[in-house]
């Protein structure tokens, strides 16, 4: 495969592209922390355009290639509805708060809940609206809380939410819906092993955000080309 080629190589990183699905398993085992951090990207090519990309440099000279997504489509919508129907009972009455955040550079990020009936269902207007935003995507995060004390050198272990389980059970049925094709996915768990309640963060968002980061501009423009010239040719 072309594209495994112009990517750097990571431990514990499998990478496959088959009919215009790319997928992009990780699983890190960090035996300092005792952590386990599996994270897994399913990007539909075909709902990316392959005209133009999006190249920045960083600070330490590397760049982040980004593939730019097309118009909200009915088959991504027909995915969120069928996305946010796993959602679980004790998930859709919670009622979060707008978050912006302003970065040095890039894109400004605006996080906000959204809007469900009595019931907690989403219509699909209401998702429609939400995803043809710039970059707008649905987005779950889970995260627990390290207490720091004077007292103690060493932060006590981490507590994992008490929703820990309800969202592995969440992860796990995305992965195994045949329908959701289109998401990346993030779990890191207290121990060796994906334990539901053991799960202490995790993030999930629909659409994907296609992004490389490479060592260089010039290995994110041969990947950028290698990308487009496949996407082109195979993806329309």
């Amino acid at each position: 495969m072309e594209i495994r080629k112009t990517l750097p190589d990571q431990t514990g990183v499998n990478l496959s592209l088959e009919h215009c699905q790319f997928s992009i398993n990780s699983t890190k085992n960090n035996e300092t922390s005792e952590q386990l951090a599996l994270s897994r990207l399913e990007a539909d090519l075909t709902s990316f355009k392959f005209d133009s990309v999006g190249i920045r440099t960083v600070s330490d000279g590397r760049a982040i290639l980004t593939i730019k997504a097309k118009p909200v489509s009915d088959r991504q919508l027909d995915q969120a509805e069928a996305l946010v129907a796993l959602v679980p009972e004790e998930m859709r009455s919670k009622r979060g708060s707008t978050l912006t955040m302003i970065p040095n550079d890039g894109p400004v990020t605006i996080t906000k809940p959204l809007a469900a009936d009595e019931s907690g269902v989403l219509e699909r207007s209401t998702l429609k609206d939400l995803l043809e935003q710039p970059n707008g995507r649905l987005s779950f995060h889970l995260s627990s809380v390290v207490r720091i004390t004077e007292e103690v050198e060493a932060p006590a272990p981490p507590q994992p939410h008490k929703d820990a389980p309800g969202f592995h059970k969440f992860a796990q049925e995305i992965q195994a819906d045949d329908r959701l094709n289109n998401y990346s996915l993030s779990l890191v768990y207290v121990g060796a092993e994906p334990d539901p309640d053991s799960l202490f963060v995790a993030g999930l968002s629909f659409p994907p955000q296609l992004q490389f980061i490479t060592p260089s501009v010039d290995k994110a423009k041969e990947l950028a080309r290698t990308i487009m010239h496949y996407g082109q040719t195979n993806c329309r």
